[in-house]
């Protein structure tokens, strides 16, 4: 009798283990909000794995967000596009709503972005510039997941600062997708 109870407490741990994602993979899109001086919103894509050990509320999240935006420039017929590569680690804490499928989280990290600007037209020649840049950031976020469903949604607000050679460039970043976690 003793053995069965523990049985069943075994599978009952190992479900709730199963059903807590230690690991998941996402693509999200959203927008990107750039400001310095003036503000830009670029359109997102983006990939995203998590992990998070069974039984613990935090995890670690990597990310590679590509954003990117066309532009004309007001002198000359000329044309102006900047493409935008962002690769971040974060550590983040669950807080799981009781009775819903929704769970909060909110974290920190940091990362690296590539910026590529390129110029083209008829009174600016060509140019092609590429910088690379540190960033931290901070990020609150849900995700939405049915009972036993191994796909779910996720939508997450993320704040970075971006640090330049002479300047700092704010990041607001809001972005949807979905997400699979086994």
């Amino acid at each position: 009798m003793k053995m069965k109870k523990l049985l069943a407490a075994g599978i009952m741990l190992a479900f709730t283990s199963l059903n807590a994602q230690m690991l998941s993979f996402g693509l999200r899109g959203g927008v990107q909000r750039i400001s310095n001086e003036g503000s830009e919103n670029y359109p997102a894509i983006g990939l995203f794995a998590t992990a998070k050990p069974p039984l613990i509320n935090a995890g670690f999240q990597i990310s590679a967000d590509y954003f990117g935006k066309k532009s004309e420039i007001a002198i000359g017929f000329c044309e102006r596009k900047t493409k935008i590569l962002a690769l971040d680690a974060s550590l983040f804490y669950n807080v799981h709503i009781p009775t819903t499928p929704l769970t909060l989280y909110f974290g920190i990290g940091g990362g690296i972005q590539s910026w590529t600007t390129e110029v083209k037209g008829f009174e600016c020649g060509n140019s092609k510039d590429t910088d690379n840049h540190t960033d931290v950031h901070a990020l609150l976020g849900t995700r939405v997941k049915p009972p036993l469903s191994p796909v779910g949604a996720v939508f997450e607000l993320k704040y970075s600062k971006v640090f330049l050679e002479d300047d700092n460039l704010n990041d607001l970043g809001f972005m949807g997708g979905l997400y699979f976690g086994f």
